[in-house]
């Protein structure tokens, strides 16, 4: 009875004073309406940072080299550094037995060239490795492999949105094009990797424009310049 009593008389005050409970409510649902709308953005943003990572790979462990200052350069050749390289690269696969990868990349800027067509690409020199550490898939064609590599060849794979510029709707395999002024051979065509939204930014490029060479061939045929190299420092 008591209970009940309370109840009649909560019942009987809302009801002689409308307004008050009607604002009352009405703040009510506004600050729980606001708590889950802020809760709502935040869970979405968390969401897209961690597509945004799992784009780069979630195991994933990248090592870029630095601009150096005139002092450290200077130190740099007096003990003879060669700065991050391919060989770094072998060498850390070699002596730490939890790596189960290593993909290096030697990027570089070039313009490239079919028929009537010119953009300028991202070239990007690396080994087969690259396709099981970035997630990276074909649509068809196929990637670099070791023969690649060891016989300096000129093949390349080109990034999606590469391709529809070169080549529109025709089938880019198996086609040359020319790379820096050097003739390649095109044996694969990347799948469409598209780009997670804007709510969260995470710097990077867009794969869709990469093209890829053996590493080994870009060392060989292409020199890197010291804006390239700046450029590949803030990738």
């Amino acid at each position: 009875m008591f209970v009940l009593e309370n109840l009649l008389y909560a019942l009987k005050s809302l009801q002689q004073h409308r307004l008050r409970s009607f604002l009352t409510m009405l703040g009510v649902i506004f600050g729980v309406a606001a708590v889950i709308a802020m809760l709502s953005i935040g869970k979405g943003a968390e969401e897209e940072a961690v597509d945004q990572i799992k784009a780069f790979g979630l195991n994933n462990i990248r090592v870029s080299s630095i601009i150096l200052s005139k002092e450290q350069e200077d130190k740099a050749k007096r003990t003879l550094s060669k700065g991050l390289s391919y060989e770094d690269a072998t060498y850390i696969k070699s002596v730490l037995p939890y790596i189960d990868q290593v993909a290096p990349q030697n990027l570089l800027d070039k313009k490239v060239n079919y028929q009537e067509f010119s953009p300028v690409a991202k070239i990007v020199g690396t080994t087969s490795e690259y396709l099981t550490v970035t997630g990276l898939n074909l649509e068809r064609g196929r990637f670099i492999n070791d023969d690649d590599l060891q016989q300096f060849r000129k093949v390349c794979i080109l990034g999606y949105n590469l391709n529809r510029q070169l080549f529109l709707k025709e089938n880019p395999i198996g086609k040359l094009i020319t790379i820096g002024g050097i003739r390649f051979r095109v044996v694969g065509l990347a799948r469409d990797k598209a780009k997670t939204k804007d709510k969260v930014k995470i710097k990077s490029r867009d794969v869709n424009n990469d093209i890829y060479i053996p590493i080994t061939t870009s060392m060989r045929k292409f020199t890197i310049t010291e804006a390239e190299k700046s450029q590949e420092n803030q990738t």
